[in-house]
């Protein structure tokens, strides 16, 4: 794998993870 696959990989685990973070905060703020 090169370095570059390795890189965007890990950018797009990081942007799912954000993504996700972010639909839980959603569901708090209107489930109080």
């Amino acid at each position: 794998m090169s370095e570059q696959e390795r890189q965007t990989r890990a950018e797009v685990k990081q942007s799912r993870k954000q993504a996700i973070l972010e639909a839980l905060a959603l569901e708090l703020e209107q489930h109080p």
